[in-house]
């Protein structure tokens, strides 16, 4: 009873990802915020089937409703270091993966699929030379190539926007300079 309830919920959120892709979105991105509240087993029981179903079925009805296919990516909050093996096998086109997972192990288990993510959100609370270091260190790790850099989560309202927009600028420099886009800005 547990599973089909959860089931059901699901789908209807597959139905919600279609109508919102339908509307205005240029990608589907499902978070599982509470992922990491759940064991290894039980999140593998209880989580891992219904996200899986979940991107599948988004694909699926797109595609039945004649909409052009757009990504999906997934975040299980908190559990990327043991849901990052059954999610890198599913129809997810991006998994966001939160801090607690080194790039090399990333890369490693999901060779195929867009990574996004993964810089500590507490770096923003640095000053804006370690910022810049811990930027620079993160795209080194993953690399340029299917790549999304971002945050292992969110920004809080507390982080200084100064700092936020030292990471971005740090990222879109060091990127471009690593891809021969542009020239290394100074530090």
């Amino acid at each position: 009873v547990g599973r089909n309830r959860l089931f059901t919920g699901r789908l209807s959120s597959s139905e919600i990802q279609v109508m919102y892709t339908f509307a205005v979105a240029l990608m589907c991105k499902v978070f599982d915020s509470w992922a990491g509240e759940l064991t290894p087993e039980l999140f593998a029981e209880f989580s891992t089937p219904y996200l899986k179903d979940v991107a599948t079925r988004v694909k699926q009805q797109l595609k039945e409703q004649g909409l052009p296919q757009v990504p999906v990516s997934v975040f299980p909050k908190g559990a990327s270091g043991h849901a990052l093996p059954d999610l890198s096998n599913s129809d997810y086109d991006v998994i966001s993966l939160d801090e607690g997972i080194r790039p090399s192990v990333a890369r490693e288990q999901a060779p195929n699929k867009v990574l996004q993510g993964n810089l500590d959100p507490a770096v923003l609370y640095l000053p804006k030379d370690v910022i810049k270091a811990e930027t620079r260190k993160m795209v080194d790790n993953f690399g340029t190539n299917k790549y999304i850099a971002n945050l292992g989560y969110a920004v809080d309202k507390s982080m200084d926007p100064e700092l936020v927009g030292a990471f971005v600028e740090e990222l879109h420099d060091y990127s471009e300079a690593k891809n021969g886009l542009a020239a290394p800005a100074a530090s």
